[in-house]
């Protein structure tokens, strides 16, 4: 027993020198001589598996954290086309004509007023010419047949727009209306003017054969006394009574010649007022006809005047030449055609963006959102910041979608600092609204939910 002790004690004093030989930092050769036992007992495990065990762990951990607490942006990806946000002013031709002049090109800047394409006005102008006559015309007539109304002289104030022909011709009418009234008015005045004379003779013969039957008839009375006191003879008194029954008759006479004079003086007062009131009413009718041709064809003159000043197309406001469209003297334009855009001068870039109805519900105002311009890629130039200002009451079809599904225009402005890019309008975009925010964990999960809800309702 005592040798066995004496061996352990011996074996642990070279356990205790070998063990203050490693800790005096002796290298990992210098192990190699000692015992084999000693090697594999002191020489201590290799730190790089823990570690690499550990490290995994830690990131099983890690990962399995940030996919419950991280959270990423949802977006609603819209495409689009960078637009000005003041409004394009769109230029169209308001008729149809040859182009006679083109004054700008694409990418031009202009200001307002300036003129962009000029039309030929041959045409226009012809009809503008031929109207201003018609309107002298019509013109001079009203004044005629004004003139006659008034009863006032017709004076003819000489214009290059008034034919001579026509100007006699009016004048002659004038005349030939005034003589035909004057010798109306005249024919029925002398018949009024004969009928007054016949009635006052008449009455003055009237009142005579009154004064005459009283003389008349006062003889007759003193011959009847006389006659009964046989004082005169019979025939006497018949001659007297013969005399009375005269002039009776023929004051009775004298009155029917009296009410007839005055039936045909009514009568010819009647035919005046007629011929007057006819003439007046023909005047005024055909004065009510030419004015109306009048307002009618000065109407037509300010729709002429305006088409041929239309012919001139100029800039409504101040900005840069746009999809310009015509090229060609002498090409012809259809009314309503878009000749080119005006992009207003300095306006601030903006995005029309169409959103799907699928993502519509979650788009809001004020959302922020990315934008990608594919003309520069965004690995390179990066992204531009946008906010949703507007969005449509209504979907619309976007008409370079292939399928023309009907989307939701978006309206987004862009921030101030677009990195140095050079945007111009037209440019196609991508726009990444963001319309929440979303755990990692429920973009694994949200599958597996839609999944297990659908099995358990389909047949």
């Amino acid at each position: 027993m005592s040798v066995g002790n004496e061996d352990k004690k011996e074996k642990r004093s070279l356990i205790s020198i070998a063990k203050n030989y490693l800790d005096t930092d002796k290298k990992k050769e210098e192990t190699e001589f000692l015992a084999s036992i000693l090697e594999v007992t002191e020489t201590p495990p290799s730190p790089v598996g823990r570690m690499v065990l550990w490290t995994i762990i830690a990131f099983l951990i890690v990962g399995m954290v940030w996919l419950f607490v991280g959270e990423v942006d949802e977006v609603a990806v819209a495409r689009g086309k960078i637009v000005p946000s003041g409004s394009v002013k769109t230029v169209q031709s308001s008729n149809k004509g040859i182009i006679k002049d083109i004054l700008v090109e694409e990418g031009q800047a202009v200001k307002k007023g300036d003129v962009l394409v000029v039309l030929d006005t041959t045409k226009t102008q012809a009809d503008v010419d031929a109207l201003k006559k018609q309107v002298a015309f019509y013109s001079m007539t009203v004044d005629r047949l004004q003139a006659e109304m008034n009863d006032a002289p017709f004076v003819v104030t000489e214009s290059e727009l008034l034919d001579p022909k026509d100007i006699s011709a009016q004048k002659s009418l004038y005349s030939s209306r005034r003589i035909k009234l004057e010798s109306d008015k005249t024919r029925l005045n002398a018949v009024i003017a004969q009928q007054q004379a016949s009635i006052a003779s008449g009455r003055a013969t009237q009142e005579k054969y009154n004064a005459l039957l009283a003389v008349a008839r006062e003889k007759e009375a003193k011959l009847n006394e006389l006659y009964r006191s046989d004082a005169v003879s019979y025939f006497q008194l018949l001659e007297a009574r013969q005399t009375r029954v005269d002039y009776q008759k023929s004051s009775e006479a004298m009155v029917e010649e009296i009410l007839k004079a005055e039936a045909q003086l009514a009568e010819a007062n009647t035919q005046l007022a007629n011929v007057i009131n006819t003439y007046k009413q023909e005047t005024m009718t055909q004065l009510v006809e030419a004015k109306r041709q009048l307002d009618a064809y000065k109407e037509e003159l300010r729709k002429a005047n305006q088409t041929n000043e239309q012919s001139t197309i100029v800039a409504t406001d101040s900005g840069e030449v746009d999809g310009l469209s015509v090229y060609t003297i002498g090409g012809v334009v259809a009314e309503g055609q878009t000749l080119m855009n005006i992009v207003p001068e300095g306006a601030k870039m903006e995005v029309e963006a169409y959103v799907d109805n699928k993502d519509i519900g979650f788009v809001r105002v004020g959302q922020e959102a990315e934008v990608k311009v594919d003309t520069f890629n965004f690995q390179k130039f990066g992204m531009l910041n946008a906010e949703v200002t507007d969005i449509s009451a209504d979907a619309t079809e976007d008409q370079r979608d292939a399928e023309k599904d009907k989307k939701y225009r978006v309206t987004l402005s862009l921030e101030n600092d677009t990195s140095g890019l050079d945007l111009t309008p037209g440019m196609n975009v991508t726009s990444e609204i963001k319309i929440k925010k979303k755990r990692i964990v429920d973009f694994f999960l949200d599958p597996f939910r839609q999944y297990m809800d659908e099995a358990l309702r389909e047949r």
